[in-house]
């Protein structure tokens, strides 16, 4: 049975799994700052049973789910899902390359009648999602080739049947390796054949490797990022001292990447961007301040994304090679989880995870992103895979 949550009711406990659950609970802090009415939490447990939020008197025996949906923005990410199993979970092929990524090296460290048990809980959990969904107005969510976080690492049927959903709306969705694998019939990720009753439009495959920050990362008061330790002519404000990416820029930023979000997401992500004095990109005189001569129009940026992961690092490639990168990033984590910021975790007695910080999710491919994070100071942590499922009824 699948059962509607308050935030209070999940919160506590995936805190107590972190750094695993951060996806799912920073999407939960999110919907928390930014409420709508299409958002759900979801979990296999009622909000009356007593929530664990010590992992050394917590059973896999009896493993739980919690998802954190949102039919309304689709056609971006609208499932965030995370299992208890996760912390356990084996990524033998995960983060050494991509021809390992493609066997059977993610999966669930349990004995088989605990992995059908959550096996059919999470078919249970899918079920409510997509019902849920289906609420919601069609999308052409199958039909797109730059889904969302899906870009060009994707499985996808060449059949004009499967472009178009028969039943309507199916979702994007996030899982860890061995999630996904539970919903192949020999339970290995990159089994092209789901179990009955489930359609897998496409997955990242290989998956994405998940990075982790850890608090000590960020920096102290007197290292905090400010504009006097960006590289001379560089600044954090545009020409009226207005600092994050403005409205304005959002062309800007969408043109620079195949992910879509909408003006709405982008106005609710926590973002940096950095100008640079007497430039000005293209030679466009109307982005020059009249004044001071400045561009008001930004060379890079950061945004932390609604489930608290660094996203849309980009820097103009003519200002590549100065450190702007992993400074954009940073300050963008200390922007969205400082006092105040909508990642914020206030400090608790005993809770150990105090320690972990933010997140973020790198393509196998893009070698040049990882070799920012881990210059930053950043560990692997495991994988994360998208993908377009649909349901039956």
């Amino acid at each position: 049975m699948i059962y509607t949550h308050h935030s209070s009711t999940v919160l506590p406990i995936l805190r107590s799994h972190l750094p695993y659950s951060g996806s799912c609970l920073r999407r939960i802090q999110h919907a928390d700052a930014y409420p709508t009415p299409t958002v759900r939490i979801l979990a296999t447990f009622p909000p009356s049973q007593p929530v664990l939020t010590s992992t050394s008197t917590e059973s896999d025996e009896d493993p739980w789910l919690v998802a954190c949906i949102d039919p309304g923005r689709a056609p971006e990410t609208s499932v965030f899902l995370y299992c208890s199993l996760e912390r356990n979970a084996t990524d033998r092929g995960g983060t050494d390359g991509a021809e390992e990524a493609n066997d059977n090296g993610y999966e669930f460290s349990v004995d088989e009648p605990v992995k059908r048990l959550v096996q059919a809980r999470l078919r249970a959990l899918l079920r409510e999602i997509q019902r849920l969904h289906r609420l919601q107005p069609a999308t052409e969510l199958t039909a797109e080739k730059n889904t969302s976080e899906i870009t060009d690492n994707y499985n996808s049927s060449n059949d004009e049947n499967d472009r178009h959903s028969e039943n309507g709306n199916p979702f994007l969705a996030t899982l860890h390796p061995a999630c996904f694998a539970l919903l192949t019939v020999s339970n290995t990720f990159a089994d092209p054949r789901p179990i009955p009753g489930l359609r897998v439009h496409r997955v990242t495959n290989p998956p994405w490797i998940k990075y982790l920050f850890e608090k000590q990362t960020e920096p102290t008061d007197t290292e905090r990022i400010e504009s006097s330790v960006l590289p001379p002519g560089y600044r954090f404000t545009d020409t009226h001292g207005a600092t994050g990416v403005q409205p304005r820029h959002h062309a800007l930023v969408q043109a620079s990447t195949e992910i879509r979000r909408s003006e709405m997401t982008l106005s609710q992500m926590p973002s940096v961007a950095v100008y640079k004095d007497s430039n000005v990109i293209a030679n466009d005189e109307s982005k020059r301040d009249p004044h001071t001569g400045n561009s008001d129009e930004p060379v890079g940026w950061a945004f932390l994304s609604i489930y608290g992961s660094v996203a849309g690092l980009y820097v103009h490639p003519a200002h590549r090679g100065r450190g702007l990168a992993g400074l954009l990033a940073r300050e963008a984590m200390r922007k969205g989880m400082q006092e105040g910021g909508i990642f914020h975790l206030p400090t608790s007695a005993g809770m150990e995870s105090e320690r972990y910080y933010c997140a973020a999710e790198v393509a196998m491919a893009n070698t040049a992103s990882q070799r920012v994070m881990e210059k930053m100071g950043a560990r692997r942590t495991g994988m994360a895979a998208w993908t377009v499922l649909e349901v039956s009824e």
